[in-house]
C-alpha cells in the first residue's frame, strides 16, 4: 500500500466510513490505521487525534439493517463512552459469507483534540454462530471490562458460551419482544449459573424505575399510610395490548411480589396471577387496552385493600415542562407526583448500563420472580 493510500485510509477511518479489512488481519489493521492517523499530517484530521478506549462493548445481532442502524447506536454511545465496540451480526439461512470493517468514532472535545474511539464490525451470513464467536473473542481488549449487549428477540446462551467467560455484563431488552416471557426464563437460568461474575440487565428495567418509585412512595404516608402495604387485596394493571400481557407489567409485578413477599399460586397471561401473603391472597389483574402506540406500556394501576374502602390509582401525566407519575385517592384530587425523565433513547438507556459494574440485587429477584411465576402459569 502506497503512502497516498494510507492517508486515504486512513482519513475515511478517522471519518467514521467503514473499512473493509482481511478478517484474519482485523487488529493488525485497525493497528495500522491508528499509527498512520496519529502522525497528524492526514488532510482529514489536522486536529490532534486522541485514542480513548475504556471499556469492550460487543452488540450482537441478528437484524438485515443492522450494519447501519447498529452503527448509529454504537455512535452515538461512544460520543459519551468511548470504548472499542464490536458489532457482531449473525444472519441464518444464508450463503456463508464472513466479512469485517473497522472505523473510528471520533469527537471533538473542549480543546482542538479529537477523542476517537473505534469500531469494529464483524458480519456472519450462514454458517453457526461459534464462528461469529471465535472471530470475536480475539478481538476483545485485555484488562478492560466487557459488556455483551444481546440486541436479538430470542436469546441463544448455548451457541455463545465462549463469551459469557469473558463478559462482565449481559444487557437485554425484554421489550424487544414486548409480549413474549420467555426472555426472563432465560435470563434468570444466566443469572443463576454465573452468579457472582457475570451480571445481566434489563433495558426494560430501567423504564420501569419511574412506576416502581412511584408505587413505592405512595405509601409513605400520603396518599395511603404504610399499614395498608400489607393489606393490598387486589391490583389492577392496565397496558397497552390486544390480549397477553406485557412483558413490563410482569416484570412490575415480579417486582412488588418479591419486594412483598408474595407466592405465586397460578398465572394466566391473558387474566391476571394469585399470589399467597401472610396477610391472605392477593389477585393482580392484567387489563389490556387497544391501543397500539405505545405497546406493552402500563397505562394505569390501581390498588384495592381488604378491609378497607379506599382505592389507590397510579397514572401517568405530562406537562409542558415534564412527564410524572401521579398517584392519588380515587375520587380526590390531592396527589403525590413523582417526576420521571423524557423517553429515554436506546442508546442513553445502554449508556447507563455501562455505568454499572456490579449487580443489581433488587432486579435479580424481581426476575426470579418472574420466572416462578411463569412456571406455575395455565
Amino acid at each position: 500500500m502506497t503512502v497516498d493510500s494510507d492517508h486515504k485510509g486512513a482519513e475515511e477511518f478517522l471519518s467514521g466510513k467503514l473499512a473493509q479489512v482481511n478478517v484474519a488481519r482485523i487488529e493488525k489493521e485497525l493497528s495500522g490505521l491508528w499509527k498512520t492517523a496519529a502522525h497528524g499530517d492526514v488532510d482529514a484530521c489536522t486536529a490532534a487525534v486522541v485514542r480513548a478506549v475504556s471499556f469492550n462493548l460487543i452488540l450482537l445481532t441478528d437484524e438485515a439493517d443492522a450494519e447501519q442502524k447498529c452503527s448509529d447506536l454504537l455512535d452515538e454511545i461512544e460520543s459519551v463512552h468511548p470504548c472499542r465496540s464490536i458489532l457482531a451480526i449473525f444472519r441464518d439461512g444464508q450463503q456463508h459469507n464472513l466479512s469485517a470493517w473497522v472505523s473510528a468514532r471520533c469527537h471533538t472535545s473542549g480543546s482542538s483534540k479529537q477523542i476517537c474511539s473505534e469500531q469494529i464490525t464483524v458480519s456472519c451470513e450462514g454458517g453457526r454462530p461459534e464462528e461469529l464467536a471465535s472471530v470475536v473473542l480475539p478481538l476483545i481488549l485485555p484488562d478492560l471490562p466487557v459488556f455483551v449487549w444481546w440486541r436479538q428477540h430470542k436469546v441463544s446462551w448455548d451457541e455463545l458460551t465462549a463469551l459469557h467467560a469473558c463478559a462482565r455484563r449481559f444487557i437485554l431488552d425484554s421489550g424487544r419482544d414486548a409480549f413474549d416471557p420467555a426472555i426472563f426464563k432465560d435470563a434468570y437460568q444466566l443469572i443463576q449459573s454465573n452468579s457472582g461474575c457475570l451480571y445481566v440487565s434489563d433495558l426494560n428495567w430501567r423504564r420501569l424505575h419511574g412506576w416502581c418509585r412511584a408505587f413505592a412512595d405512595s405509601f409513605d404516608g400520603f396518599p395511603v399510610p404504610l399499614a395498608l402495604l400489607n393489606k393490598i387485596s387486589r391490583v389492577n394493571i392496565t397496558f397497552n395490548g390486544e390480549s397477553t400481557v406485557s412483558n413490563r407489567v410482569l416484570l412490575f409485578t415480579g417486582w412488588m411480589a418479591a419486594r412483598l413477599g408474595w407466592q405465586p399460586k397460578e398465572i394466566d397471561l391473558k387474566r391476571g396471577a394469585k399470589f399467597q401473603t401472610k396477610g391472605g391472597a392477593v389477585e393482580v389483574i392484567f387489563t389490556p387496552d387497544k391501543d397500539n402506540l405505545s405497546p406493552g406500556h402500563i397505562r394505569e394501576i390501581q390498588v384495592d385493600f381488604a378491609g378497607d374502602n379506599r382505592q389507590l390509582v397510579i397514572s401517568p401525566e405530562r406537562t409542558a415542562e415534564a412527564r410524572f407519575i401521579i398517584a392519588r385517592l380515587a375520587g380526590s384530587e390531592e396527589n403525590e407526583a413523582t417526576r420521571v425523565s423524557n423517553v429515554l433513547s436506546e442508546a442513553v438507556l445502554v449508556g447507563q448500563e455501562l455505568e454499572v459494574l456490579g449487580a443489581d440485587p433488587i432486579y435479580e429477584a424481581s426476575v426470579a420472580m418472574v420466572s416462578k411465576m411463569v412456571s406455575v402459569r395455565k
